[in-house]
């Protein structure tokens, strides 16, 4: 009898084991009081799960608040970031529109001796150069005597580049050639910056 005396003990009432009838409520946040019978018990597990269903949907709102103000920094570095990447690609492909005119001005210079202007030689004027996003190509003599030519930029859709100007010059030496420009130099490649 001692025996089974103990094994009452620790599957006895409030112990949590035994049969289901023993069984008590025993609630993790206070609302529940232990002891309580088994109607009571089956009440505070519906409230329980109402507070934690309640729980997961304000961490949701919390978390969504969340990525929406992440969504908008990424943004707001993210547009002006590629605005810039795009505006960078229309110049270093207007650049590239006018590379055979770097050859045919240089082997004018060897075979004349002398710097081309629009319209000679097999040279056009300044609006027939024109390209995607360069409105014309002034040929010649620059002011400090270096051979070279002038693109205007246009279509580009932006002010800060539309109507500006790149110079290509072929130096004192007349053989590198040099690139200079009134655009920002972080729209320029990097053989035209500083």
């Amino acid at each position: 009898m001692a025996a089974l005396a103990r094994f009452r003990r620790r599957t006895g009432p409030g112990s949590g084991a035994g049969r289901r009838g023993s069984r008590t409520a025993s609630g993790t946040d206070g609302r529940c009081a232990p002891g309580a019978d088994l109607p009571a018990a089956h009440a505070c597990s519906e409230e329980a799960r109402h507070v934690r269903r309640q729980d997961r949907a304000d961490r949701g709102r919390r978390h969504g608040g969340t990525c929406i103000g992440i969504a908008g920094i990424l943004a707001a570095i993210a547009i002006p970031a590629y605005s810039d990447y795009t505006l960078r690609a229309k110049i270093v492909q207007a650049n590239a529109e006018v590379q055979a005119l770097k050859v045919d001005v240089q082997m004018f210079r060897l075979d004349q001796g002398r710097c081309p202007t629009n319209g000679e030689g097999d040279f056009g004027a300044p609006e027939s150069y024109a390209g995607t996003y360069v409105t014309r190509a002034t040929i010649g003599e620059f002011d400090d005597g270096t051979c070279g030519f002038e693109l205007e930029f246009g279509n580009t859709g932006n002010a800060q580049i539309d109507g500006r100007k790149l110079w290509w010059d072929m130096g004192s030496d007349n053989e590198q050639w040099h690139c200079s420009s009134e655009v920002d130099d972080k729209y320029l490649p990097l053989d035209c910056r500083g």
